[in-house]
């Protein structure tokens, strides 16, 4: 029996699943690590605890599969992007990781914006700064903690550390170095230019390499650790979310993938690098060479029913755990009988902001247009609709740049295990939507990466076709979309006229 592994370096954890020639998934394994956020802002792990994960979860995988290490051929990498991991000339890590999610960067952003533009950055970037990009870490890094700065002798994003550990050679993925604000995305190189401009050495920065690329071979030492055989080729991999595109089928022009966890993600294929002239939604490279991809993020969607269900139903919540049940299903089930629109109730999803397509730290979750026969499963059945507001947004700012989208999306993660929920999406968008029973879909789509890239599989396509099969289909309403129309301009219509108040209370 062939196999490969994906390994997902994640925010929370290192996930590793491992794939036979079928493209089957046979074993899954997570081993978590602590995220340190002690200080306002700030959002680092330590490189060495993600290591120590990323081994105990291969293991763990392989005796799950009950399978002979030795059949493994490859090793695709994924994981969560924009991670700055500075190393000095020894290639010892100097200092945490200064992960995504941190967001001291703020003052460097905006000192970015200020003394080279907005234009001249995008121009070659093709988005703008945020915090939540490895330039701007690195900058804070520069002003803030200078000794540190002055030790770096190479840089690396999350997943490219482990790569390092298990081949001892430096290297990135197109995809992954996208999210840098260093690289030239167009031209799928790093930006020399705009490094020079930053004062940044550019040996500081790894060979940045297609995802299907072999980088390096599994070293002798680590493969006795593992039980694997040595010299094992370990691919360029992806990005978690270009890998989730492969696993989604989300592989030529067109085609959608979208994605409800605690986040909404809208993924989107290209044969061009198509840029939305206002950044509200990012352009990268994909994971399949040529093609580059559209990215909407929407920050809260299944935790904005967390967030509603924690704080307004722990009567139900007491309720389900004594029968047994769960409830976000009690919740649904209630909310499946209030029509299409709530009669008028909207929500904004903003409860941590908003990144695409408004770009916006100050926009704030609303309830508008309650009345007084609007029950909680009336507000329950709001907060579906106005995250399938949101991630509609995203898929309009694709249409309005040329974008010629299928007349179907996939869709995977936890927000569609529920019926209501996938049927008032498709509804919103105005398209079919097929939900696939794809598992870990960043791993799963680094595995196949690495079938592909070893002979395994004959295409990423082929892959996907095998391995992923449809759950369900749902076809979108054509009078609840009509419904939804006049509803979603008066969505769109609230955040334009909010914008000025979030503000004022930031």
């Amino acid at each position: 029996m062939e196999l490969v592994i994906g390994i997902d370096l994640a925010t929370s954890g290192a996930k590793c699943v491992v794939m036979d020639k079928d493209a089957q998934v046979l074993a899954v394994a997570f081993t978590p690590y602590p995220l340190d956020t002690s200080e306002q802002g700030k959002a680092e792990q330590n490189p060495a605890e993600w290591w120590a994960a990323t081994r105990r979860s291969i293991k763990e995988a392989l005796q799950q599969a009950n399978a002979d290490p030795r059949a493994v051929q490859a090793i695709g990498l994924t994981g969560q992007m924009h991670g700055l991991v500075a190393l000095d000339a020894a290639g010892e890590v100097i200092r945490p990781a200064i992960i995504w999610l941190d967001s001291r960067s703020i003052p460097q952003c905006e000192w970015l914006l200020e003394n080279i533009g907005e234009e001249a950055i995008a121009k070659h970037t093709l988005n703008v700064p945020l915090t939540g990009f490895t330039g701007p870490k690195l900058l804070w890094l520069r002003d803030n903690e200078p000794e540190s700065y002055a030790r770096i002798a190479q840089i690396m994003l999350p997943k490219d550390y482990i790569r390092l550990r298990l081949t001892g050679v430096p290297g990135t993925d197109v995809s992954d170095a996208s999210g840098t604000m260093l690289f030239d995305v167009a031209r799928r190189t790093w930006s020399e230019e705009l490094v020079r401009t930053l004062d940044i050495p550019l040996r500081w920065l790894p060979p940045a390499y297609e995802s299907g690329e072999i980088v390096g071979n599994l070293l002798p030492e680590v493969a006795t650790e593992l039980g694997l055989r040595a010299g094992i080729p370990v691919i360029a991999g992806a990005g978690d979310q270009a890998a989730a595109g492969v696993a989604c089928g989300a592989l030529t022009e067109g085609v959608a993938a979208a994605n409800i966890g605690s986040g909404g993600i809208v993924f989107i294929a290209m044969d061009s690098p198509k840029v939305d002239p206002s950044f509200g939604v990012h352009t990268f490279c994909h994971a399949v060479e040529g093609k580059w991809h559209l990215l909407g993020v929407v920050q809260t969607a299944g935790l904005a029913l967390k967030w509603f269900t924690k704080t307004f139903c722990r009567e139900e919540a007491a309720a389900a755990e004594i029968c047994d049940k769960n409830v976000y299903d009690v919740l649904l089930q209630k909310a499946s009988h209030v029509p299409p629109g709530c009669e008028g109730l909207v929500f904004l999803p903003y409860l941590m902001g908003e990144r695409s397509p408004h770009r916006d730290p100050n926009a704030r979750g609303v309830f508008f247009g309650a009345q007084l026969h609007h029950g909680k499963e009336y507000f329950t059945r709001a907060v579906l609709e106005g995250v399938a507001f949101a991630m509609r947004d995203c898929v309009e700012t694709a249409r309005q740049m040329g974008v010629k989208l299928d007349t179907y999306y996939t869709g995977a993660g936890g927000g569609y295990q529920g019926r209501l929920w996938r049927q008032i999406q498709a509804d919103i968008f105005g398209a079919n939507l097929v939900t696939l029973n794809v598992q870990e879909s960043s791993a799963s789509g680094a595995a196949m990466l690495a079938g592909h890239a070893c002979g395994l599989y004959e295409s990423l396509e082929a892959a996907y076709r095998a391995g992923v099969q449809p759950l369900w289909y749902t076809e979108y309403d054509e009078s609840n979309h009509a419904r939804y129309q006049s509803l979603y301009t008066v969505y769109r219509r609230l955040y334009t006229n909010l914008r000025s108040l979030f503000k004022e209370l930031a």
